[in-house]
């Protein structure tokens, strides 16, 4: 799956890969624990509604504290 689009600013990196999938797939694929962890680490907290945040542990003690901007299920995520 190549990499369709890369943006970079000062405060933020937009990443953009075509997914050749059902949405209802892909969906799960980035709000459930198992499939997050085969990607970013372990999911200590989630809540993916618009607002919320969640924790990811990447080992060795660095954690990324995340923040939903959107969230439309099986539509559009995006978080920081």
């Amino acid at each position: 799956m190549p990499l369709e689009s890369m943006e970079m600013s000062e405060s933020s990196l937009h990443l953009v890969w075509p997914v050749h999938a059902p949405t209802e797939r892909v969906w799960v694929a980035l709000t459930t624990a198992p499939d997050i962890e085969q990607r970013l680490g372990t999911l200590v907290s989630a809540d993916f509604s618009a607002g919320s945040s969640f924790t990811v542990d990447h080992g060795d003690g660095y954690r990324c504290f995340l923040t939903v901007v959107d969230s439309e299920p099986h539509r559009a995520l995006s978080y920081t």
